[in-house]
């Protein structure tokens, strides 16, 4: 069963469920059919705007990925064509399908937050909701080693309580948001941004293995969703 918690955060716009992320630096290519839409999750923040899409872009303005919100897809860039994930909901929770391929990620949603799994049934990561953002493990059990919190315009992505590995700054009026690194560099940007802490997860340390889970991870936190 796709479960996500009755939950309010007032302390940022948190936003939940599917989309698609588009390719980097190129065309982005036309998506499949649309999904059935969804239902807002109990998590939007109500006077928040949905965009129709999100793109994700590098400082040099060219587009790493593109979340496209009502078909609850992600497209990554890759060399020729792009991969296409798009998400399913299930009897025992959310799995993300490669076009092509099959299951990459399954997705188990609980009372207070999600877990992030890959292909193998493998958690990769699992995230908690606290009073002002979420905190985050990449293991079943112990300690959370990373906290997204903030308010206002503001988030920040701290590691083992005191080491700052970045924050996201939003300009709400316009759409934009802007990620910075711990050295204040600029690192990722979007003109088409929900007030969502989704992009926190962008800092997130891990490889290029993990990339596909924190792509995951940010669409469902930002999707609208069904049911």
């Amino acid at each position: 069963m796709d479960r996500r918690p009755f939950v309010r955060i007032l302390a940022g716009g948190l936003i939940v469920p599917g989309l698609l992320l588009v390719a980097c630096g190129g065309k982005e290519p036309e998506p499949p059919a649309p999904a059935e839409s969804a239902q807002r999750s109990p998590l939007v923040e109500e006077s928040a705007p949905l965009p129709d899409k999100v793109r994700i872009r590098a400082p040099d303005n060219s587009v790493l990925v593109v979340f496209r919100l009502p078909q609850q897809e992600i497209s990554i860039p890759q060399a020729g064509k792009p991969r296409f994930l798009m998400r399913r909901a299930a009897h025992d929770g959310v799995r993300w399908i490669e076009r092509g391929k099959g299951l990459v990620a399954f997705v188990d949603w609980e009372k207070d937050g999600f877990s992030v799994l890959n292909g193998d049934r493998e958690l990769v990561l699992r995230l908690r909701i606290t009073d002002d953002g979420w905190k985050i493990a990449k293991r079943p059990k112990g300690r959370w080693p990373w906290v997204l919190r903030g308010t206002g315009s503001r988030y920040t992505v701290v590691q083992d309580e005191d080491q700052l590995l970045g924050h996201v700054l939003f300009r709400t009026k316009r759409g934009k948001v802007k990620v910075y690194d711990n050295e204040e560099k600029l690192v990722f940007k979007s003109s088409s941004a929900p007030h969502n802490t989704a992009f926190g997860v962008l800092l997130l340390p891990g490889g290029k293995a993990e990339e596909e889970a924190r792509y995951v991870a940010m669409a469902e936190l930002l999707l609208p969703r069904d049911g």
